[in-house]
C-alpha cells in the first residue's frame, strides 16, 4: 500500500490475514474474527508452490497460508476504496480508511478552516 500526503509518502505492507480481519469500512479490528490467527510469523518473500507446501529462501518447508487469506484480485472502486477477491470466493470492498489502519496509519481529522 503506498499512501501519500503533501509532507511525503509512505509504502507499507498490510498482511491479507491483518485486512481480512477488519470492519471493511471503519477498519476497526474485529475482536473475534478467526483470521486473526492466521498472521505470518515472519514478513519475509516466499516462494510458492503448487504442492501444499512453501519453501523461504533457505529452503525451510512451511505450510501455504489458508485460502481465505489469499488474495486473488484487487480492483479500484472509485475514490472510496479497493475491491479484493479472496480464494475463497469472498470479494471485499475495502475503503481507503480501513487500509490506511490496517498498514499501521493514523486517520487525522482535517484542521479547521478559516474563515
Amino acid at each position: 500500500l503506498r499512501l501519500f500526503s503533501s509532507s511525503g509518502a509512505v509504502q507499507k505492507r498490510i498482511f491479507p490475514s491483518e485486512l481480512r480481519s477488519r470492519d471493511p469500512k471503519t477498519g476497526d479490528i474485529i475482536e473475534d474474527s478467526p483470521f486473526r490467527e492466521q498472521k505470518p510469523k515472519d514478513p519475509f518473500v516466499r516462494v510458492h508452490s503448487s504442492s501444499d507446501v512453501e519453501s523461504d529462501s533457505n529452503n525451510n518447508s512451511k505450510k501455504k497460508p489458508s485460502p481465505s487469506v489469499t488474495p486473488v484480485q484487487v480492483d479500484r472502486k472509485g475514490r472510496y476504496g479497493f475491491a479484493v477477491q479472496w480464494a475463497d470466493g469472498a470479494t471485499i470492498i475495502y475503503s481507503k480508511v480501513c487500509l490506511a489502519k490496517a498498514s499501521g496509519g493514523l486517520i487525522l481529522d482535517p484542521p479547521p478552516s478559516e474563515e
